[in-house]
């Protein structure tokens, strides 16, 4: 099975990626786990984006086994954040 979330040029075993979803195009975050600079910085951004409402979700192995999550883990993969959806059922 194809993974599709899978992202060209990140080393799983030491980098984890952020993929912020939204109308305008996908905007990749990454980190080094070895990296105190940059895991603070997706930390940071992970939490801003939350913070306005933003789902978060991880992703395992081959695209499978997504929760919803609340909290960033620099050890986790891929981490899939979705806007918020505006207005209501009609």
């Amino acid at each position: 099975m194809k993974d599709v979330f899978k992202v060209e040029g990140i080393d799983y075993e030491e980098e984890g990626v952020i993929l912020v979803l939204n109308n305008s195009g996908d905007i990749k975050i990454t980190w080094n786990r070895k990296n105190e600079t940059e895991v603070a910085y997706a930390r940071e951004e992970f939490k801003k984006l939350t913070q306005k409402g933003w789902a978060a979700f991880s992703v395992g192995k081959l695209g499978k086994k997504t929760k919803k999550i609340t909290e960033f883990n620099p050890g986790m993969n891929k981490i899939i954040l979705v806007s918020p959806v505006a207005g209501g059922l009609a």
